[in-house]
This record gives structure tokens, C-alpha cells and sequence, in this order.
């Protein structure tokens, strides 16, 4: 389902995004999320706290057993109901509108396919013109300059970062306005985590792409993103700049998130968050983040905060903090910590 709306402040806009599972309970909850072209926005959150389900709800490839029950996507003033009843309409901006670059490349590319042959399949799958000028002028923008010797190998004979760019270089194939990439770099070493990112942050300056990166690294995020979306429970606890958040949040949530960072020449361990992050069934009426907050009030624990603040920079808190998080340790990009992110 199709329709005409008011022209939003972002070109992609999505509004009001429930995700539940088989037994009904939100996975995600009323998410609100824009990106503009050109503009580089990093997710980040702990294992579980719904990064992944979010792209795929948008991209409209949700897995068995998880079901988009309300949403709108606003793309230059159209909107999509991102509920299955609009799945039809949506279809065509995946690929050509909407480019994805999933996580994991072994499982994501043919172990028994070269990588030429994907690279044609995906253009011909999607009718975008070119032939192959539009495979070598892609996978130069993802950083594989050697097109002729990447095409004819197999995925295994490809170091994990070569594999990552060609997932990248295939995304650009049909040229999409945005592309969503889903913790794109987890399983890299720091070198190639940062060429991938660098070659990410190029995308978006030189081709004038939106480009969101899932990561659990806040570092990273910090580094790359122009604007932050921090995601727990399956609802946006804080989004604004990604400097004000990472180095001053306002959400206890983002502030431990900081405080888990290990800088460089650090010889304390990081500080752990207690507990874990609640199952979709298992959580409160109050703030998701209540029953490991260590500041949480009787009112946290009984009413859900709404993101609040300047609309610029947002909290969904009822005590926001005021303090400064640590820019050496976010700069220093290098992040261990004892709790799953």
C-alpha cells in the first residue's frame, strides 16, 4: 500500500514500527528512525536489543516467527505500510532504493559460486542498466580496486575483509539511494574493521548514499556515524549527534555503554552492566532499562519515558544524566567489555 504524505525532514523516514514474535510479544516497540542522503547513522545496543530486526523490517526481510504489525516507511514524501499487506508495493525499492550488505559473508556468499558469477546474477536479478562497467565501477567504490583478479574467485580464497567489501560492491551493483549495512564488520580484525568503515564513510561523502552501520562497537559508531540511534529492549532509549552521545549521553543505558569501552593504555577492566537484556515477553510497563538502571525511581520502574529533548539531541529517560563520557577512550577505538554487546 502506497500513499501521498507531507514532505518529511528526512528523504526515509520510518514511524511508529512494531515488530512482534510468534507469541505476540514487541520486539520492537514503536521505533521512529530517518536518515538523509549522504548522512552516516550508526545503531548501536547490546545483543538482542533488536539492531538487526530493525533493518530487516525496513528492508522487509524478516525471518519466520516475527511479524511487522504497525509502521509507515516515508521515502521523498510516499508512503509504504511496512506491515505484509504492503510488502508488494515495497518490493521494488529493495535493491535499487534500499541496498543491504549483511552480517556474515562466508554464509551470505555461494562457497561454490565465483564471485563474478554473484556479481552478474545480482545485476541481472535487478534489471539495473550497465553490464560489466557498472560490476568493475562497483567494486572500486567498495575498495577492490583488482576487479579482474577478484571476479573469477571462489569466497573462501578471499581474506574476511575482501569478502565484506564484495558484499558492499554487490549492494552497489543497482545502485541503491541507501544502504543498510548489518554489523558489517564483526567478524574483521582492527585493520580491515577500519578499511571497511573508511571505505563506508567514502560511499556516503563521494556518492551521496545514506548509509546506516549496525555495530555493538560504540567506538566504531562514534567514529563513523554523523547521528546515533541507541537501541534496548526494542525501543530508542537516546538518538541525537554522535559526538554529544557518546561523549556526553543522557540515558544511563548509553552512558554504561561508554563506561564498557577499554582505551588504549587502560589498566582497569571495563565496567560491566548488570543483568541482562529482557526477553520481549519479560518486560515492565515502565523504562526498559529500569531493572538494571542503577539510578531508577519507583515512577521508572511503573511509567515508559518518551524520547524528550531538544529534537536535536533526544532522551527517553525521566532523570537524564548530565555528565561527559571519556573522548580518549571512544577515540582510541579499541573496545572490550564484559558484557555482550
Amino acid at each position: 500500500m502506497v500513499t501521498h504524505a507531507g514532505a518529511s525532514n528526512e528523504p526515509l523516514a520510518v514511524s511508529g514500527l512494531t515488530v512482534v514474535n510468534a507469541s505476540g510479544a514487541a520486539v520492537l516497540d514503536d521505533v521512529n528512525f530517518a536518515l538523509g542522503r549522504g548522512e552516516r547513522v550508526g545503531i548501536i545496543g547490546e545483543s538482542g536489543s533488536g539492531k538487526s530486526v530493525l533493518l530487516k523490517a525496513i528492508l522487509g526481510l524478516l525471518p519466520p516467527g516475527l511479524a511487522v504489525t504497525a509502521g509507515t516507511l516515508e521515502l521523498d514524501g510516499m508512503q509504504f505500510a511496512l506491515e505484509p499487506a504492503g510488502a508488494a508495493s515495497r518490493e521494488a525499492l529493495r535493491g535499487r532504493v534500499l541496498g543491504y550488505v549483511p552480517q556474515d559473508p562466508l554464509s551470505s556468499l555461494t562457497p561454490v559460486r565465483k564471485i563474478g558469477s554473484m556479481a552478474r546474477e545480482t545485476l541481472r536479478a535487478s534489471k539495473a542498466p550497465g553490464a560489466e562497467t557498472r560490476i568493475a565501477e562497483s567494486f572500486r567504490a567498495a575498495g577492490l580496486p583488482e576487479v579482474e583478479d577478484i571476479l573469477p574467485k571462489y569466497p573462501h580464497q578471499l581474506s574476511g575483509g575482501m569478502r565484506q567489501r564484495a558484499l558492499i560492491a554487490m549492494a552497489l551493483i543497482t545502485d541503491p539511494e541507501f544502504l543498510f549495512c548489518d554489523e558489517a564488520t564483526t567478524a574483521l580484525d582492527v585493520l580491515a574493521q577500519r578499511q571497511v568503515v573508511e571505505t563506508l564513510m567514502e560511499i556516503a561523502r563521494v556518492a551521496g548514499k545514506g548509509v546506516v552501520l549496525v555495530s555493538h562497537d560504540i567506538a566504531l559508531i562514534a567514529e563513523m556515524a554523523e547521528k546515533v540511534y541507541v537501541l534496548y529492549g526494542g525501543q530508542v532509549l537516546e538518538c541525537g549527534p554522535a559526538e554529544e552521545v557518546t561523549c556526553r549521553p543522557g540515558h544511563p543505558y548509553t552512558s554504561a555503554l561508554c563506561d564498557a569501552i577499554v582505551g588504549l593504555g587502560d589498566e582497569t577492566l571495563p565496567r560491566a552492566i548488570p543483568g541482562e537484556v529482557p526477553d520481549p515477553g519479560r518486560r515492565g510497563p515502565g523504562c526498559v532499562f529500569a531493572p538494571r538502571c542503577p539510578q531508577a525511581e519507583a515512577r521508572c520502574r511503573v511509567e515508559r519515558p518518551v524520547l524528550q529533548g531538544d529534537g536535536r539531541h533526544d532522551t527517553a529517560c525521566w532523570y537524564p544524566l548530565n555528565r561527559s563520557a571519556d573522548p580518549a577512550k571512544l577515540s582510541g577505538h579499541s573496545m572490550e567489555s564484559e558484557v555482550s554487546l
